[in-house]
């Protein structure tokens, strides 16, 4: 593991440096130790740029056509990605529904090249009220989702739209993966949604879709990287990189704003404080929140321990307490009791509909 941890810094290096001598050295060592064969996927994501930062600064590596293969197979799936965006934006579009591209969709058009930026999926928000029409809409080019999802939607609407933020979708022959979303994050609030639907301008490379303004891109990308504790996903260290680029005082003033409106201040200096330490530069307020501790867990073990429900429930109760404090930072102690109380029997409700079958068997 540390190993697997050095080389990922070696190639956080060789795109975040700016001395070329360390970024020789940083790769040579990535080179010697590598097994390109077996390379972890969070590292394989960052190929294209990776690639990219080799090939302009005249730098040397034994793995050259490898990467240059990495780097090929990401461009076709992120112009496949692409095309797919622009024709789910465009049937939402034109049956009046305004989708707004989220997170890698939105970020990779502040890169030199989009391509230098792969997405995995694609993340499209709209106003909740139109989910249905939007699915219904979304099936007729072939994503499908879980019925069982939909039918709990539709049975405990007023509690998903509260507590949840988004419904998978997956192309039943291509296989994409589009997350429709009708809040920004699983910890993000429906004022902050509001805001950012009413701060946001036509997309530079889907013809019929909208993107947020580059405050809220920085925002959510440092909230979202934090939140994920780099999970699969190293490519939002050079999403800050490049557009910390384009980002003023200004700008950076606004992002912690919408942090502090949050109430997501120590999130924020978490990120900022980890991307510094790798060699960013950005400004870091005084007056930043940091009494609280990022103690956010963000993945429940409930696919390991299927078989075994109270530890299930040990991980939704922790969650739902984290989760209605991210949600509403605003509530007092009475009101927040109560979405707990919700949330919690919701989500034990949930899992017990969407696997019952499991425990029918057993």
């Amino acid at each position: 593991m540390k190993t697997n941890f050095k080389l990922k810094e070696n190639i956080l290096t060789v795109c975040l440096g700016s001395n070329k001598e360390e970024k020789q050295a940083a790769l040579q060592h990535w080179d010697t130790h590598v097994n390109i064969d077996n390379i972890e996927y969070d590292s394989m994501r960052l190929a294209p740029f990776f690639h990219y930062q080799i090939m302009k600064n005249g730098l040397k590596s034994v793995h050259e056509k490898r990467l240059k293969v990495l780097y090929k197979f990401w461009w076709l799936k992120t112009k496949h990605l692409s095309d797919q965006l622009e024709i789910c934006c465009g049937i939402l579009k034109k049956n009046n529904i305004d989708p707004i591209v989220l997170k890698g969709g939105s970020i990779m058009y502040y890169y030199p090249d989009p391509v230098l930026r792969p997405m995995s999926d694609m993340d499209i928000l709209i106003p909740y009220n139109n989910v249905e029409d939007a699915l219904s809409l979304l099936k007729t080019i072939g994503y499908t989702w879980k019925n069982r999802e939909l039918k709990f939607i539709r049975k405990f609407p007023k509690a998903t739209f509260d507590f949840y933020h988004a419904i998978g979708l997956k192309h039943e022959k291509l296989g994409i993966e589009l997350d429709l979303h009708w809040r920004v994050g699983s910890i993000l609030s429906y004022e902050f949604t509001e805001k950012l639907f009413n701060n946001v301008f036509e997309h530079p490379g889907i013809s019929s879709a909208f993107r947020p303004k580059l405050a809220y891109d920085i925002c959510l990308t440092i909230l979202h990287g934090v939140i994920s504790k780099n999970r699969d996903n190293l490519n939002w260290i050079i999403d800050i990189l490049i557009v910390g680029q384009l980002a003023d005082n200004d700008i950076w003033k606004e992002v912690y704003k919408l942090a502090l409106n949050e109430g997501k201040l120590y999130l924020l200096k978490d990120g900022i404080s980890y991307l510094n330490a790798l060699g960013l530069t950005i400004p870091l307020e005084n007056e930043l929140d940091i009494s609280k501790k990022n103690k956010l867990i963000t993945q429940n073990k409930e696919f390991t321990e299927i078989s075994n429900p109270l530890k299930v429930f040990k991980h939704r109760f922790n969650n739902s307490r984290i989760i209605v404090r991210e949600l509403f930072p605003k509530a007092g102690f009475f009101k927040r009791c109560i979405h707990f109380f919700r949330l919690l029997s919701m989500q034990v409700l949930r899992y017990f509909l969407l696997h019952k079958k499991i425990f029918q068997r057993s």
